[in-house]
C-alpha cells in the first residue's frame, strides 16, 4: 500500500496514511522487521469534554512536506471543534529517533484546555507476544 508520508535515516522509516496514521515503523534495517505491520496508531484531541479521533470525516487533513525538504509539514482543521494543529515531523538524521512537534491554533478567539492523545498497536519484531517497550 502506497504511504503518502515516508521519513527515514536508512536505519529508522515511519510511514503514514492518508488520514495520518502511523502505519508502518521499520528499525533497525529499513524493510524488516516493521514494528506495526500497518496496524493503525490514532491521534485523538480531547476539548470542551468531547474526544475527536483526527482520522475520521470531522477533520480535514493536508498532508506534505517543508517546502523541498524531507520534513514533514501537515495541517488537521476540525470545524466542529474550531482548532486547527499544524504538525512538523521528521526522522532524526543520526539517530533512530521520530521527532513530532504540534502547534494547536483555537479558531473561535478562546482560550480552552486542549488534551492530545496518541494510540499505539506495535508488533514488536514481527511477533504477537512480548510486545512491551519503553520509550
Amino acid at each position: 500500500m502506497p504511504r503518502p508520508l515516508v521519513f527515514g535515516n536508512g536505519s529508522l522509516l515511519v510511514c503514514f496514511d492518508r488520514q495520518h496514521r502511523a502505519r508502518d515503523l521499520f528499525w533497525p534495517n529499513v524493510g524488516y522487521p516493521n514494528h506495526l505491520l500497518g496496524h493503525i496508531n490514532r491521534v485523538g484531541v480531547w476539548c470542551g469534554g468531547a474526544l475527536s479521533w483526527v482520522e475520521s470525516d470531522s477533520w480535514q487533513r493536508i498532508l506534505g512536506y517543508d517546502g523541498e525538504t524531507s520534513s514533514g509539514l501537515s495541517l488537521w482543521r476540525s470545524w466542529d471543534l474550531g482548532l486547527e494543529i499544524e504538525v512538523r515531523e521528521n526522522v532524526a538524521a543520526d539517530a533512530p529517533a521520530f521527532v513530532r512537534s504540534m502547534l494547536v491554533r483555537d479558531l473561535r478567539g478562546t482560550d480552552r484546555l486542549v488534551k492530545l492523545f496518541f494510540t499505539q498497536n506495535f508488533i514488536l519484531g514481527q511477533s504477537d507476544v512480548g510486545n512491551t517497550a519503553f520509550y
